[in-house]
């Protein structure tokens, strides 16, 4: 999208106009926040062309409709014939008015319905987690802290000094990546932040993507001196170690510091069901443990051999052996009831998103630990070492 509009700046005319439009469009198909890159692209196209307005607003009808032409033509490429079955109701509760005004265009009957779901979904506050902290809602440094955990410091390095180096570019250049890099970054950001359910650094990437082109004259700063070269050198060669210090978990890697993972980040930063198969492994050797897991398949299809924690939870006493419990369940999603089982320490953990516990004796649900789970104990057995500062539950 942003190579699209640059060709549209420097030639605004209907050939480089539907290149933006089915830009848009295949963004709307990857991802619903891609709304408000139309809006942001018609900006665009309207500011570049306010001295010829009449060209400009035909642009701006091409840009909307190529891309509403994009998602029926894709949608109906996977799926000729659908026939529309809503596999889960959709929340209830009031839908933002931006999805209101969204579902006016006459969308795809199952794209309509994504729009009202995932809109009621995102409208309503929940359970975040990051740097030992859990809360309700949105706090605004959840985002640059989570680049912090989720980034190796040598991407961050590249951004900050190709910024910096903005101010020996050509006046053009600068106002062009404003537009092209800057404007789309600012509408997504803007769009991202204040969204009351705050996941994962993944609903950024976009934005990360244009932060790192937009670092790009950093090369500039380096391509005559030889300090520079090495320098540039360095850092390419920390981003292909993290690359493959990463694998093959890399949705759990974080940064260092900022480890191990599960003591610092929840959901999407770190664990959104990705170990199930690594559990079931671990279940084989282990068929009387607990589990409780989080993820996005229905883990009893798969791990058909474990107890369910809930189900045993119910009935008042848990059990002595082992447990396997989902990171994001015990400092997210189920961060009240699990608090008692953040006052011990795991023995070990299956990937890097799943926290094993070992009792001797029945554990005790009275406890009330801290919003950061201890460390792996170097015991066999896990063992009380984190009662926070709460009463008991």
């Amino acid at each position: 999208l942003s190579l699209a509009l640059l060709r549209y700046i420097r030639g605004p005319t209907t050939r480089t106009a539907i290149p933006v439009g089915l830009s848009c469009g295949v963004g709307l198909t990857v991802s619903l926040t891609a709304f408000v890159l139309v809006p942001t692209s018609a900006a665009i196209v309207l500011l570049v062309g306010w001295r010829h307005l009449a060209r400009a607003l035909r642009h701006v009808l091409l840009i909307g409709a190529s891309s509403w032409v994009v998602v029926w033509l894709l949608y109906r490429l996977v799926s000729p014939f659908p026939v529309v079955r809503h596999t889960e109701p959709v929340p209830a509760g009031p839908v933002p008015l931006l999805a209101r005004l969204a579902r006016l265009v006459p969308w795809p009957p199952e794209y309509d319905y994504g729009i009202g779901k995932q809109a009621l979904i995102a409208a309503k506050p929940g359970r975040a987690y990051l740097l030992g902290q859990a809360w309700e809602g949105a706090r605004w440094w959840f985002w640059p802290g989570s680049m912090l955990v989720k980034l190796p410091a040598s991407a961050l390095l590249i951004v900050l000094v190709g910024l910096v180096c903005w101010r020996k570019l050509p006046r053009r250049t600068i106002s062009e990546a404003a537009l092209v890099l800057g404007a789309p970054a600012v509408a997504l950001t803007a769009f991202i932040i204040p969204q009351p359910r705050q996941l994962g650094l993944r609903y950024l990437l976009p934005v990360i993507t244009l932060a790192i082109v937009a670092g790009s004259p950093a090369v500039r700063l380096v391509g005559k001196a030889v300090i520079g070269r090495v320098a540039l050198a360095l850092l390419l060669t920390a981003q292909l170690f993290w690359f493959w210090e990463s694998t093959p978990r890399s949705l759990a890697w974080t940064a260092p510091p900022f480890r191990p993972g599960y003591q610092v980040a929840a959901n999407s930063n770190l664990d959104w069901g990705q170990d199930l198969y690594r559990l079931r492994d671990w279940i084989r050797h282990h068929p009387d443990a607990v589990v409780f897991y989080f993820g996005t398949v229905d883990p009893r299809s798969v791990l058909t051999a474990s107890r369910s924690f809930s189900a045993t939870a119910e009935r008042g006493r848990l059990p002595e052996g082992w447990y396997a419990v989902s990171a994001s369940h015990l400092t997210d999603w189920s961060s009240k009831s699990l608090a008692w089982l953040r006052a011990y320490c795991p023995v070990g953990l299956i990937g890097d998103s799943v926290l094993v516990y070992r009792f001797r004796d029945a554990p005790d649900r009275g406890l009330r630990g801290a919003d950061k789970p201890p460390a792996v104990c170097r015991e066999a057995f896990s063992r009380v070492v984190n009662t926070g500062s709460g009463p008991r539950t």
